[in-house]
């Protein structure tokens, strides 16, 4: 069965709705641009400054995955600079999880609170009441 990736241009300013659906050609394009960002991550090393440099990287690599997944014209492609990179990794993280069956750590993920797991040895056991 078909998968699809919906997205609302209005989150970058383009009046239009697009729906990708997983052809080969979708997939080929996420899955380029993934090995693309794997290979940035590979060149770099552990350090803070690394990181640093990695932070704006991966926002270019996926507003240029933005701009090829959604055919974007020149004029479409500056819009980008100018919205949230997190609805254009949302969209990135979609692709590749519905096309390539690879997810990347959301937002989401960092902010889920860990839920505490209660021992049931240190329940306290009320009386029965028989």
């Amino acid at each position: 069965m078909a998968e699809f990736v919906e997205f609302d241009g209005n989150k970058i300013g383009i009046d239009k709705q697009y729906k990708l659906i997983d052809s080969p050609k979708n997939i080929k394009k996420i899955a380029s641009h993934y090995k693309k960002l794997l290979e940035k991550i590979n060149e770099g090393d552990d350090s803070l400054a690394s990181l640093a440099e990695y932070t704006p990287l991966l926002a270019e690599i996926v507003g240029e995955a933005t701009v090829d997944m959604l055919a974007l014209d020149q004029k479409e492609k500056k819009t980008l600079e100018d919205f949230s990179f997190s609805d254009q990794y949302a969209f990135f993280n979609e692709c590749m999880t519905k096309f390539i069956g690879i997810s990347l750590p959301s937002k989401s993920d960092d902010e889920k609170p860990e839920e505490k797991k209660e021992d049931p040895k240190s329940q306290e056991e009320e009386p029965s009441t028989n």
